[in-house]
């Protein structure tokens, strides 16, 4: 796994900004998490699963951003949505390797197999939506 800067090394490079809280795009980022968690619960084919797979991230992408945008802040890159998560949310840094998996998958989704997304997803299905239901709040 690639090693993270912190967050404040995120901010001193301006990577992530200092911002007026946004509590509308706040609720937009949450509206489409709720809407793709939706999307979760809908069966899809086996070679489709892929779209699962982005969803997750999509999700978990979107609660994150969600928080930035209520403390003020915003972050360019996944790297460093992944360090902010780390260091506020405990599920979030206890599954640090499953999360850095997850957005690594996310943007190599083109050259992966569908069996080994659906592997995937079935093993860390439940962990994922522990994730997923504390960054809700």
């Amino acid at each position: 796994m690639k090693r993270l800067l912190s967050l404040a090394q995120y901010m001193k490079q301006g990577i992530v900004k200092r911002i007026q809280p946004d509590k509308s795009k706040m609720k937009q980022m949450r509206t489409m998490a709720h809407l793709r968690e939706d999307f979760l619960e809908e069966h899809v084919d086996d070679k489709f699963i892929v779209l699962h797979l982005e969803a997750y991230h999509d999700i978990i992408a979107e609660l994150i951003t969600a928080h930035l945008y209520k403390e003020g802040l915003d972050c360019r890159t996944g790297d460093s949505l992944l360090a902010y998560a780390f260091l506020r949310f405990p599920s979030c840094a206890q599954h640090k390797d499953l999360l850095m998996q997850l957005f690594t998958m996310r943007h190599t989704i083109h050259s992966l197999k569908p069996q080994h997304v659906k592997k995937f997803l079935e093993k860390n299905h439940n962990i994922l939506y522990e994730i997923i239901d504390e960054l809700k709040y």
